[in-house]
């Protein structure tokens, strides 16, 4: 009898372990054929999934970025305060913090190896993406503008704490971050 395969399930496990391998080794030192030997994959197989690296990257972070913005609102109401909401955000952010740092160094290295212009649109898409996840979680449709800036702010976050892992205390800027929120839209409860 066939093995049957789940492709959805056996495409998201390589995603996966793709990210802890671009994650160790960076987007410019891995190739097909050395994903697929760290997967214990044939290179047939990742072809299968994914027309070539850039593909499978790009799809790669395309699931992180669906599975972090799910996680970030999960169990979240709709009706939730502004206040819930940020503190919602902030319980993902401490949580998360060094799958956010991973993530931010390899789109990072990526950009840096892969220095096209669809590549740049691509991570520019993805930059706008959790610009609108965040705009959306923080329900600030009236202020899209704040999305870009607290965007900015969380990723100068990740990258100081990249660059000083022990000066980096999440509360303090999660704090900073409720009262920047607080002075532009007037959260309650923050």
């Amino acid at each position: 009898m066939p093995k049957v395969v789940d492709h959805e399930k056996r495409r998201e496990e390589i995603l996966a372990r793709c990210f802890d391998l671009f994650a160790e080794h960076g987007y410019g030192a891995m190739t097909m054929r050395k994903l697929a030997k760290a997967l214990g994959v044939s290179t047939g197989t990742l072809y299968h999934y994914f027309d070539g690296k850039p593909a499978l990257f790009e799809a790669m972070f395309r699931w992180l970025r669906a599975r972090d913005i799910q996680t970030a609102s999960e169990g979240l109401p709709e009706d939730a305060s502004q206040g819930e909401r940020l503190a919602r955000l902030g319980e993902f952010l401490k949580a998360n913090q060094e799958n956010l740092q991973q993530a931010v160094r390899v789109a990072l290295d990526y950009h840096r190896h892969a220095p096209d212009a669809d590549s740049r649109r691509f991570v520019a898409e993805t930059v706008r993406e959790y610009e609108m996840a965040l705009r959306d979680q923080l329900g600030l449709t009236e202020h899209p503008e704040l999305a870009t800036v607290l965007l900015s702010f969380l990723l100068g976050m990740s990258v100081h704490g990249i660059l000083d892992p022990d000066h980096v205390i999440v509360e303090h800027h999660l704090t900073v971050l409720g009262l920047a929120a607080q002075a532009v839209v007037g959260l309650e409860g923050t």
